[in-house]
C-alpha cells in the first residue's frame, strides 16, 4: 500500500481470520481501514505482511448505507488496486458486490426467492407507492372485519375511535413488520383494546403479504424481512451464501435494525465459533447514530459490541485516532458533549439506547495555524437586563456569524470551506439573509422540502388546474399564480359576477372579460387560451411533455431569472420534470395524486442538487445532512433550539409493546402509569440521540469549530432540552455581562491532564479551574446588539481578542 495505518487501523484491517466490530470515532479514516483490509484478502502486502490464504474480489461484499457511501468506496478501492498494479481487480471493482443493504438483499432474493415461492424478481415500490398499497390493504381489513366479524373485539375499539383513527393506527404498525411481530409476541401482557388492535395490526399484515405476492412487488421493509427469513429457514441458501461470501463488510453498523443484523449473524454465525462461515467486518460509531426516524436502533450496536466482547472468534477494535480535526477541538468536544454523552439520563448505568463517550485521540498532530481553533459567540442580555427572545436571539446570532464568515474570507478563508449546520430547518432563512447580506455566496444544501417550494407548488397548482379545470381553485390559483399573474381584485370582481357558476365554463367562453381593464382583459385572454391548449393536449402526451410545454410557453424560467439569483428555484423546477418523466405511465391525474400523498405523509424529498464540495459558496445544511461530510470552518448554530416536541401518537410504540391512549382523558398528565412509563422511555431514547447529534455537529470541524447563539441571560438556569442549556452546564462559567473579565481557555490542556493518567472528568476541572491551563486556544465572541427602529442591526459586533 502506498499510505501508512494507524496501530488500530492496522489491527482492524489484518484481522481476517476473526469477526470484528470496528468502533470508528469521527475522522478515524474507516474507509482507509475497510480499503486496507480488502486488499489484504486479495493478497496484496499491507503493512509488510500478506495473508497465505488470498481471495478472489467476488468473495468480498461490503454493504453501505447509501449509495454515494458504495460510489466512494469503489472509487477508492479502484485508486488502491490500481496503485497496487491489481489493475484487473480495479476493472472488477464496478461489478462487486459493493452496495445499500436493499441491493444486496435484490440480490440474494433474485436468486434464491423461487426456492421460497416467490417471484425472484418483483418490482420494487417506491415509498408512496409503497404507503398507499398499505392504505388500501388496511381499509380493506377492517371493513372486512366489520361485515365478516374476522377480528374479535373490533366494536369494542369502534365505540371509543372512529375508523378513520383505527386505520391510522394500524398502518403505523405495519411500518415496521418485524417489530410488529415482536409486539405481537407478547400479546398477552397488554390490555384488551391493544390486544384488539394487534389482532387487527396482523390480519392486516397477511393480507399485505398476499397482495406483494399476488401483484409481484415489495418494499424495502419486506426486501430486508424476506432476506432474513430466506437465510433462517433455507439450509441452502444460507450454506451457499456461506461458501460464495468469504467476508462481508458492513459499514455505518450502529444504524442497522435486528433484522439486518440478523442476516449478517445468519452469514457468519459468530456465536458458533466455526472457522467455516462468513467472516464478519462490522464498521460503525455508535455515537454517529442519528436515525432513529429511519429505524436504525442503537441498541443493536451496544448488544453486538457486549457479544463481540465475550465470544471467543470475535473481538471489539476501536479506532480512537481522529485525522480530521485540530486537536483544541477534539479537546474541546472531549471536555463537553463528551461529559454528556457520559452522563445517564436516568442515572446509574447507561441504558442500551445511551452510548458511553470514547475519547478521541487527534492522529496528525498538524500545524495550529493562525487564530484559535475553537470559537464561541455569546449572545448578551438587553441593556434592561431582561433576555431577549428566542427570535431575536436567532437575529443577533444569525448577524454575528455572518460577520464572523466575512471576517475569516478575508482573512483568506474559501466560503467553500464555511458551513452553517442547524438542527431544524425552521429558520434557515435568518442564516441565509445575515450571509447574504455580507455578500456571502450560499447554498442550501437540503434534503428534504421539495415539493413545500413555491416554484414547485406553482406549477403543481397549474397542472391541477389543467388536469380539472372546473376546480375553482386551482383554476383561480393559475390565474393568479406567475403563468398569469392577474390581480386579486381583477378576480374579485370576475367571481362576484360570475356568482353561482362553474367559473370555467364561463371564463372559456370569454364570459365577464369586459369587466376587466385593458391590460387585466388581455393577461385573461392570453392565460384561457394557455389553460384551453393544455387541456387539449394532456391525455395525448405525457405528463413531462405537459409540464414542459407549460413552463416554456409561459415564460416561467423567465419569471424566475427576472426576481434575481433563482437558481435553485430554476433546478427545481427541471427536477420536478425530470420526476414527471419517471412516471409517464401514471397519468397526469395519478402524477398529481402521488405528489398529494407525498405532500400529505411529509415525504424527505430534497431540493435539486446544485454544488459540489469544491465550490465556493457557504454550505447552509442540517447536521444530519452534514454526516459523513467535513468542512475546515464550522459554525455551529441554533443552539437555543428546542429538541423537538413531539406529539405523542396513539399508540405509543416500543420495541416490544404498545399502549393507547385513553380516549376519556385530555390531558396525557391523566394518562394511565404504562402509558407513562413508555413515554418517559420513549423521551430518554430521543434526549440519548440529541446528545449524539450534537456530537455529529462538532466532529464535522477540521480546523475551526464556531458554537453561536449562546445567551448569556439563560446561563444561570438553562434549559436542558437546547444544546446550549446543555453546554451551559459543562463550559465555565462566564460573569460579566459586558465580556470584560472573560476567560481565555486552552482546550489542549484537557489532553495534556490526560497524559498524565487523569479520568476526562478530572480533566475538566483541571481545564476549567488551572490557572496553567489558560491559553490562547479559545475565542470568545460577545454580540452587543444596538437598539434602533431596524429589526436587527448589524453595527454591533465586540470580538474579545486572541
Amino acid at each position: 500500500m502506498t499510505w501508512r495505518l494507524s496501530p488500530h487501523q492496522r489491527d482492524a484491517a489484518l484481522a481476517a481470520d476473526r469477526h470484528v466490530l470496528v468502533s470508528a470515532g469521527a475522522g478515524s479514516g474507516k474507509t482507509r481501514t475497510v480499503v486496507a483490509r480488502v486488499l489484504f484478502l486479495l493478497g496484496i502486502e499491507v503493512e509488510g505482511r500478506r495473508t497465505d490464504n488470498p481471495v478472489d474480489l467476488r468473495q468480498i461484499a461490503a454493504i453501505t448505507f447509501t449509495n454515494r457511501a458504495a460510489a466512494d468506496l469503489k472509487l477508492k478501492l479502484r485508486k488502491a488496486l490500481r496503485d497496487a498494479g491489481r489493475r484487473d481487480d480495479a476493472y472488477g471493482v464496478d461489478t462487486a458486490r459493493v452496495g445499500t443493504i436493499h441491493a444486496f438483499c435484490g440480490d440474494v432474493l433474485r436468486e434464491f426467492g423461487l426456492r421460497r415461492g416467490r417471484n425472484p424478481n418483483p418490482r420494487v415500490l417506491e415509498e408512496g407507492e409503497a404507503l398507499e398499497l398499505v392504505g388500501e390493504v388496511v381499509r380493506d381489513t377492517l371493513l372486512n372485519a366489520l361485515e365478516r366479524r374476522a377480528v374479535p373485539g373490533i366494536e369494542r375499539l369502534l365505540t371509543s375511535r372512529s375508523p378513520f383513527k383505527i386505520r391510522g393506527m394500524v398502518e403505523q404498525l405495519l411500518d415496521e413488520s418485524d417489530r410488529l411481530r415482536s409486539i405481537a409476541a407478547n400479546r398477552e401482557e397488554h390490555g384488551e383494546d391493544e390486544q384488539i388492535l394487534i389482532d387487527l395490526a396482523l390480519e392486516s399484515l397477511r393480507a399485505l403479504e398476499w397482495r406483494f405476492d399476488d401483484e409481484c412487488v415489495v418494499d424495502f421493509d419486506r426486501m430486508i424481512v424476506w432476506t432474513r427469513d430466506l437465510l433462517r429457514n433455507d439450509d441452502y441458501a444460507r450454506h451457499t451464501l456461506r461458501r460464495r461470501i468469504q467476508t462481508l463488510i458492513v459499514d455505518e453498523f450502529q444504524d442497522v435494525d435486528p433484522a439486518q443484523r440478523e442476516i449478517a449473524y445468519l452469514l457468519g454465525d459468530p456465536a458458533s465459533g466455526r472457522t467455516d462461515t462468513t467472516r464478519l467486518m462490522l464498521v460503525g460509531d455508535a455515537k454517529q447514530s442519528i436515525y432513529r426516524f429511519r429505524r436504525a436502533d442503537v441498541s443493536v450496536w451496544r448488544q453486538v459490541e457486549r457479544q463481540f466482547q465475550a465470544w471467543d472468534n470475535a473481538s471489539v477494535i476501536p479506532l480512537p485516532e481522529n485525522f480530521r480535526s485540530k486537536t483544541p477541538v477534539i479537546d474541546f468536544v472531549d471536555a463537553t458533549v463528551g461529559r454528556l454523552l457520559d452522563s445517564p439520563l436516568a442515572g446509574g448505568e447507561h441504558a442500551d439506547y445511551e452510548v458511553p463517550f470514547e475519547p478521541l485521540t487527534v492522529g496528525n498532530v498538524a500545524e495550529q495555524g493562525d487564530g484559535p481553533p475553537v470559537e464561541l459567540i455569546l449572545v448578551p442580555t438587553h441593556e434592561s437586563g431582561k433576555d431577549y427572545s428566542s427570535d431575536e436571539i436567532r437575529l443577533i446570532e444569525a448577524d454575528a456569524m455572518a460577520l464572523r464568515a466575512r471576517e475569516l474570507n478575508g482573512d483568506g478563508i474559501r466560503w467553500g470551506d464555511m458551513a452553517v449546520l442547524l438542527a431544524s430547518w425552521r429558520d434557515v432563512d435568518k442564516y441565509r439573509r445575515a450571509l447574504e447580506r455580507q455578500r456571502a455566496p450560499t447554498y442550501v444544501f437540503r434534503a428534504e422540502g421539495f415539493y413545500e417550494r413555491q416554484e414547485v407548488a406553482d406549477l403543481i397548482v397549474a397542472l391541477t388546474a389543467i388536469h380539472e379545470p372546473y376546480d375553482d381553485r386551482a383554476l383561480f390559483g393559475f390565474l393568479r399564480g406567475p403563468c398569469v399573474a392577474l390581480k386579486d381584485e381583477s378576480l374579485l370582481g370576475l367571481a362576484l359576477a360570475l356568482d353561482g357558476t362553474p367559473y370555467w365554463r364561463r371564463l372559456s367562453q370569454g364570459e365577464g372579460f369586459d369587466l376587466l381593464a385593458r391590460e387585466e382583459r388581455r393577461r385573461m385572454e392570453w392565460g384561457v387560451a394557455l389553460l384551453q391548449r393544455h387541456i387539449a393536449m394532456r391525455d395525448r402526451v405525457t405528463t413531462d411533455r405537459t409540464l414542459q410545454s407549460l413552463i416554456d410557453e409561459s415564460g416561467y424560467l423567465a419569471h424566475l431569472a427576472l426576481m434575481g439569483d433563482k437558481i435553485q428555484e430554476i433546478a427545481n423546477v427541471r427536477k420536478l420534470v425530470r420526476i414527471a418523466r419517471g412516471m409517464r405511465k401514471r397519468g397526469l391525474g395519478g402524477f398529481l395524486q402521488t405528489v398529494t400523498d407525498a405532500r400529505s405523509r411529509g415525504d424527505r424529498v430534497g431540493s435539486a442538487l446544485l454544488y459540489g464540495q469544491r465550490d465556493d459558496v457557504v454550505t447552509i445544511t442540517s447536521i444530519h445532512a452534514a454526516k459523513g461530510l467535513e468542512w475546515p470552518v464550522v459554525f455551529w448554530c441554533d443552539t437555543i433550539r428546542q429538541t423537538a416536541s413531539w406529539s405523542a401518537p396513539d399508540p405509543l410504540r416500543g420495541r416490544d409493546r404498545i399502549v393507547l391512549r385513553n380516549p376519556a382523558v385530555d390531558h396525557q398528565r391523566d394518562e394511565g402509569s404504562a402509558w407513562k412509563e413508555l413515554k418517559d422511555s420513549i423521551d430518554r431514547e430521543a434526549a440519548a440521540e440529541d446528545r449524539r447529534l450534537w456530537y455529529v455537529a462538532m466532529t464535522r470541524a477540521m480546523e475551526r469549530l464556531i458554537v453561536t447563539g449562546l445567551p448569556l441571560g439563560r446561563r444561570e438556569k438553562p434549559r436542558l432540552d437546547t444544546p446550549a442549556g446543555n453546554l451551559w452546564t459543562v463550559l465555565p462559567s462566564f460573569p460579566a455581562v459586558d465580556g470584560s473579565s472573560f476567560e481565555r481557555r486552552r482546550w489542549q490542556g484537557a489532553a495534556r491532564c490526560r497524559a498524565a493518567g487523569r479520568s476526562h472528568h478530572r480533566d475538566l476541572k483541571c481545564c476549567w479551574g488551572g490557572r496553567a491551563c489558560i491559553d490562547s486556544h479559545c475565542r470568545v465572541h460577545f454580540a452587543r446588539r444596538t437598539e434602533t427602529s431596524a429589526a436587527h442591526d448589524p453595527g454591533w459586533y465586540a470580538t474579545l481578542g486572541h
